[in-house]
């Protein structure tokens, strides 16, 4: 089974995640902010993390960082009602792999989740900035 790992996500969000994947085999964890990304990273591998643009207890920079601790960290996926090509350029530049305009469209999520994970595993990435970036939900979303 894959785990996503979501990061500030409404509680909606999340069990609409959980439902959309389910069929396809993915568990679908949560954080409320960025500290628990930490720990939640310690705890087990993921496959992919998306990530509310605004945090609690910071942004999206914030739990990116925290991927640094993973030998082979997760594709990074940023969502945010006000996805723009600005947010998008930032995220990339970042090590991101991607911006998702919120809610989150399924099956964009559903192909977005399985290239990151085909070209992850194609590249051998041993950080976010070795992943190759989508073609993002942002500018097929424009």
């Amino acid at each position: 089974m894959k785990a996503l790992l979501t990061v500030g996500l409404s509680v909606e969000a999340i069990e609409s995640l959980r439902d959309l994947l389910a069929r396809e085999e993915w568990e679908v964890l949560s954080a409320a902010g960025w500290m628990q990304v930490f720990l939640r990273l310690r705890e087990r591998s993921y496959h992919a993390v998306v990530c509310e643009a605004s945090l609690p207890d910071g942004d999206w920079r914030d739990a990116l960082d925290e991927l640094w601790v993973c030998t082979n960290p997760p594709p990074f996926i940023v969502t945010s009602r006000l996805a723009d090509s600005h947010l998008w350029a930032e995220v990339l530049a970042a090590g991101g792999y991607d911006v998702a305009p919120y809610p989150i469209e399924a099956g964009e999520l559903r192909r977005v989740l399985e290239q990151a994970g085909s070209r992850k595993r194609a590249r051998g990435a041993s950080s976010p900035h070795a992943l190759v970036p989508a073609a993002g939900f942002y500018k097929r979303a424009s």
